[in-house]
């Protein structure tokens, strides 16, 4: 059964996202965003439901046209922005409270290190820096953070010249960051385009406070993520204008390269059909990355064309090692794997698909590996196929493939 905050994103999905961001506040709970309230609880479902392209338009809104509470607004739109970058996300007060730590949120990573989360319009006010050690003190000193959290102020206008000069002034400022909610959402694109959960923990590290003068830390996190972009797919072999070479297919068959908008849509509607099929929603982590809203299960959407040699029709996809690795950290993990011409898609178990990848042909380039997915499609159904030429039916495993 759904959670009451769940029914205004399930009866009006389509109609909210029409909406402008004043219009959708306005209409979650009574309108009026307050702490612990239906309507902070409506508008942070819908924040968790939306593609990241929403969000930046709403940013863009709480600053171009700013309304009541818009400071409020933005606040729960920078907390989602944190979590699209792969952070475990505690929203914060609207407002201060008695006894209460007044941070406006916590951004999780033990490993590259945990933020306390100051949200700002605009710095025409200056900010008590002191409070905000407070705020990180009393969540270490609760377990809520590691030793060491640091403090990144957001700030909605790129003129931060004030701030910064508090800032370097201060005995803090080893402790606390800035950027701009603009340059917040840049770095979320990126992780967008990315395939590599790397890049995702590289960005992050961003955010740590870091002595600069020798810089190949951040000379590293940006080849590191530029690198990643601008790599050819490799998730099929169509995605890199190569082709089958085999006895069986006759030889070379030079591809057409499908764009990449056609790409990113189908495995959309793969996401978008296994939500159905597990009646769960799923937000675009990355390229080809899939979370469930409640963390327990990602899928990773790869595409292909069929191939024909001879009597032959083939899928090929090629599947990385740490593709594999993202998906086994999930309750549960599926591969889905569509085709662009017929409608195909077959959604594989991660549990199931493990102890067949040894025994998968596999490439072996200077910086990558993958392994192949080959799946040929007969009359009398659909086959994995591996090395040794054993075949695995896997015609149980289709989904229907959903608008």
């Amino acid at each position: 059964m759904l959670k009451p905050e769940h029914e205004l994103w399930e009866d009006s999905q389509k109609t909210l996202l029409e909406k402008n961001f004043k219009q959708i506040v306005t209409i979650c709970g009574d309108g009026h965003l307050k702490d612990d309230t239906d309507c902070s609880r409506e508008l942070r479902n819908i924040l968790a439901r939306v593609e990241a392209e929403k969000l930046f338009e709403y940013v863009n809104y709480c600053i171009e046209q700013p309304f009541e509470k818009s400071g409020q607004a933005l606040q729960d739109v920078i907390n989602e922005l944190g979590r699209r970058l792969g952070y475990e996300v505690e929203n914060g007060l609207y407002g201060g409270r008695v006894n209460k730590s007044g941070q406006d949120g916590i951004w999780l990573d033990r490993d590259i290190g945990s933020i306390i989360l100051e949200a700002k319009t605009s710095d025409t006010y200056m900010i008590s820096l002191d409070k905000l050690i407070e705020y990180r003190n009393k969540s270490v000193a609760s377990g809520k953070v590691e030793a060491g959290a640091s403090i990144l102020i957001v700030v909605g206008r790129e003129n931060t010249g004030g701030l910064e000069a508090q800032i370097r002034g201060s005995r803090h400022a080893w402790d606390i960051r800035i950027i701009s909610v603009k340059a917040l959402c840049d770095l979320v694109k990126l992780n967008m385009k990315s395939d590599e959960v790397e890049t995702s923990e590289k960005i992050r590290t961003l955010f740590k406070p870091i002595e600069y003068t020798r810089i190949d830390a951040l000379i590293d996190v940006v080849f590191t993520a530029v690198e990643d972009v601008d790599s050819d797919d490799t998730s099929s072999i169509e995605d890199g204008e190569t082709s089958i070479d085999s006895e069986e297919t006759g030889g070379v068959r030079k591809q057409e390269h499908t764009p990449r908008m056609i790409q990113d849509r189908l495995r959309s509607r793969a996401a978008n059909s296994l939500a159905k099929k597990l009646k769960k929603d799923f937000i675009a982590q990355r390229r080809t990355e899939f979370l469930s809203i409640d963390k327990s299960v990602l899928a990773v959407a790869l595409v292909s064309k069929v191939y024909v040699g001879g009597n032959l029709q083939i899928l090929w996809f090629g599947l990385h090692p740490k593709q594999v690795k993202n998906l086994s950290h999930y309750d549960q993990g599926f591969l889905l794997l569509a085709s662009v011409q017929n409608d195909l898609l077959f959604a594989l178990d991660i549990k199931m698909l493990q102890p067949l990848i040894p025994r998968m042909n596999k490439t072996e380039g200077e910086k990558r590996v993958h392994w192949h997915i080959d799946i040929r499609i007969r009359d009398d159904g659909y086959f994995l196929t591996l090395k040794n030429g054993e075949t695995i039916d896997i015609s149980n495993n289709r989904v229907p493939l959903v608008d």
